[in-house]
């Protein structure tokens, strides 16, 4: 284990998982995003109250662990300090980020570690809404995910490759964010539909998405079976779908 200070970018939006009061997120380290955890109660209160989001700028002070459980490589997060400017007195809002991120840009640009593009989570044509039971979505996303998985571990036992280390952890946080998805909808159905349990719900949808496009990215065109596809779209439950984007009123 290693004792790491740094000042970066989160790269995801962190994820919450209330059953174990924890979350999870991840940051740039040079050009790679690692994940971090968080389970101290006045982090997560911290991430909360501020909002903090995917593309803001923070200190981190945390223990670097490597070979621990599934030999996954992690921080384990002991604080965390908002570093993005924030207008004092005012509710942070995804409008005021941006400007505020855009000017800190034009101003000091990282050099070390590039400013990532925080993923967006409010336009309609990232996301596609699909007329299922959540029972057959999720055998969908995971079925998805396990052919890509398949599929690149042939083509490695045939080929060779040197990123077998970094698709085996992208599978465990696959492995993770699925694990996720479940609780949170599950939360959804005893809570009843609420702002926050949706955005995590479609926060969680997206980072494993976006994990299963860098995963195919790393092989050729036609790793997957003739005629199967990973849609470049979010797919979401049309309840999930609607209460997103404000369809229908949500608490």
């Amino acid at each position: 284990m290693t004792v790491i200070h740094t000042e970066t970018y989160l790269t995801q939006d962190p994820v919450y998982n209330y059953n174990d009061n924890s979350a999870i997120f991840t940051v740039a380290l040079s050009a790679v995003s690692i994940p971090c955890h968080i389970h101290r109660q006045e982090n997560l209160n911290y991430l909360l109250e501020n909002e903090v989001r995917s593309g803001d700028l923070v200190y981190l002070r945390g223990v670097f662990v490597t070979g621990g459980a599934n030999d996954a490589t992690f921080i384990k997060v002991q604080s965390i300090m908002l570093r993005t400017p924030l207008k004092i007195g005012k509710k942070r809002k995804m409008e005021d980020i941006k400007d505020e991120n855009m000017s800190m840009e034009s101003l000091s640009p990282p050099t070390s570690t590039p400013k990532p593009v925080a993923p967006s989570v409010s336009k309609h044509e990232d996301y596609l809404p699909v007329d299922l039971s959540f029972s057959d979505y999720y055998f969908m996303v995971s079925g998805q995910a396990y052919c890509l998985l398949d599929s690149c571990n042939s083509y490695q036992q045939v080929h060779g490759t040197s990123c077998k280390r970094n698709i085996q952890e992208k599978g465990h946080l696959l492995a993770d964010t699925l694990r996720q998805l479940h609780r949170v909808y599950n939360d959804l159905m005893v809570n009843g539909m609420n702002r926050l349990q949706v955005f995590n719900f479609v926060n969680t949808i997206t980072i494993f998405i976006k994990t299963l496009k860098e995963i195919k990215e790393a092989f050729p065109d036609d790793i997957l079976p003739a005629k199967v596809t990973i849609n470049s779209k979010v797919p979401l439950p049309t309840l999930i779908y609607n209460a997103h984007f404000n369809e229908y009123t949500i608490n």
